[in-house]
């Protein structure tokens, strides 16, 4: 910003408190210029409030709700806490490091349904599993505790052998799809020949998969 102080030769300047007389042959008057440092340092403060406002204007996005509908999900890691891994090939039977499709698909109910009843249609050697979605933190749908009863673990050394599976899931919004974290908790271990392996009741499996969504769910 410039400040222009301009003083007229028709009143002295002698006669003005403060001020030293000059005299001046050639200009007409005399001219004051002031140039302030309020111009720069305006231009500092208006760019850098610029920069808090950017970096203000890059809030983290919300989580994403998971879209309702019908998903493909695969098996991508299983850490058998039980069985030193004996007990894999259960819940990955390809027993590959690739991805194992599970035959059924599994509906998720879209958030905004919550909390919801369903039924989770499983292959051998488990049953059709009843659960109760309810939803999580950070747009994620839950199961507590869903329950399966004499699940055969299908051991070669104790084909008879049975245990009760405790499932919990966290189902999280993908790039792809979804996320999912499954813990098995196996209890009740048993075998009419008495022939389990010594399995720790409560012991625990991880499974992490992920889901494509492949069509709606059906009202």
């Amino acid at each position: 910003m410039t400040l222009s102080i301009v003083m007229s030769k028709h009143s002295p300047a002698s006669q003005r408190p403060g001020l030293r007389a000059t005299t001046m042959r050639t200009a007409p008057h005399v001219a004051v210029m002031i140039t302030a440092s309020l111009f720069a340092t305006s231009c500092g403060e208006t760019a850098s409030s610029e920069a808090v406002s950017t970096g203000t204007d890059a809030l983290t996005a919300p989580p994403r709700e998971i879209a309702g509908g019908v998903y493909q999900l695969s098996v991508v890691t299983v850490d058998d806490g039980c069985l030193e891994g004996a007990l894999e090939l259960v819940f990955k039977p390809n027993g590959a490091a690739d991805p194992y499709a599970l035959q059924n698909p599994t509906t998720l109910p879209a958030p905004g349904a919550l909390p919801s009843n369903g039924l989770i249609e499983l292959e051998e050697p488990f049953t059709a599993m009843p659960v109760l979605w309810e939803a999580g933190a950070d747009g994620a749908l839950l199961i507590k505790s869903g329950i399966i009863a004499d699940v055969l673990l299908g051991l070669a050394t104790s084909p008879d052998c049975t245990a009760d599976l405790r499932i919990d899931v966290e189902a999280r919004s993908a790039e792809a799809g979804v996320a999912i974290d499954a813990a098995v908790t196996l209890t009740g271990v048993t075998s009419p020949t008495d022939t389990c392996p010594v399995i720790p009741d409560g012991c625990l499996v991880s499974i992490d998969l992920v889901g494509a969504l492949v069509g709606t769910a059906s009202r």
